[in-house]
């Protein structure tokens, strides 16, 4: 149901940018390095929006990324002390007597 309703928004906010973007056909300059063009606002800001999704998709992956690292290291402690524990468990108890 979920997968479902997910499916529902994205296709909304394609038909909601589809439509942004034709109704804002106006032309206005965008200037590169070296070059000066003229493109669509609509394409323009949707151009604009689609970097940026990217570039804060690529952060969240480098962060994603770095947590499972720690998380795998600190499975690692983890596991080293279990054994650790179960080892002291099974050392026979001495008497002070």
């Amino acid at each position: 149901m979920v997968r479902f309703l997910l499916f529902i928004f994205f296709l909304a906010l394609t038909l909601l940018f589809f439509i942004f973007t034709v109704e804002n056909l106006d032309l206005v300059p965008l200037n590169l390095v070296f070059i000066q063009i003229q493109v669509p606002l609509g394409l323009t800001m949707l151009m604009c929006f689609l970097f940026g999704a990217l570039l804060g998709l690529f952060f969240s992956i480098s962060l994603v990324l770095k947590n499972k690292n720690k998380a795998r290291v600190l499975a690692k402690k983890v596991a080293v002390a279990e054994q650790e524990v179960a080892n002291l468990r099974q050392l026979p108890i001495k008497s002070s007597h």
